[in-house]
């Protein structure tokens, strides 16, 4: 163990926990794959139910079996959907680094293109709770404090942060202001 007792740079901290992040991705994607099949497969035994007892029960829907559907093939295409979302936005499955010339740049850059993929890992995690909200809002199954505007800022702060550098860009376009990169 010879890392017990050496001092580590913020740097060198970061540059090691960015090999953690896209790994817990891939994690992220393998149970939204996981979610997804549970709800079309809820979908197809909600629409055999609504064959069998539509007049027994109230929260049996068309439209809440028709999302049920959607939201689960959604959630197990996520993964592909992410990615051509980036490549749509930036041009690029990775987010471009900052341009930074103050003391310590190259440094900086590799922080913030780490930085940069844990907020991509969040927004990924927010956006696929925002689904799990969507869908158990329209199953009629709703948490407590769940509705329809937080899930829609779910979903829409997660593709949000899952572009972070467009945003960044978009922002400041909107402000007015031209970003170093």
């Amino acid at each position: 163990m010879p890392l017990l007792n050496t001092p580590l740079s913020p740097i060198s901290m970061i540059e090691n926990a960015s090999t953690i992040i896209n790994p817990v991705i891939g994690l992220v994607f393998l149970a939204a794959t996981i979610m997804g099949l549970y709800m079309v497969t809820m979908g197809g035994y909600r629409m055999w139910r609504y064959g069998m007892l539509s007049v027994e029960d109230p929260k049996l829907t068309m439209g809440s079996i028709a999302w049920s559907i959607v939201i689960g093939s959604v959630m197990c295409g996520l993964a592909y959907f992410m990615g051509s979302s980036l490549l749509t936005f930036t041009g690029s499955a990775s987010p471009s680094p900052l341009a930074y010339t103050g003391p310590g740049g190259q440094n900086t850059a590799t922080a913030i293109v780490d930085i940069m993929h844990f907020l991509q890992m969040l927004g990924i995690i927010w956006f696929v709770s925002g689904m799990r909200m969507m869908y158990r809002l329209n199953t009629g199954n709703p948490r407590n404090n769940e509705h329809h505007d937080k899930a829609w800022m779910h979903l829409l702060g997660g593709l949000g942060l899952i572009d972070i550098a467009g945003m960044a860009m978009a922002i400041a376009t909107l402000a007015g202001t031209q970003l170093p990169f």
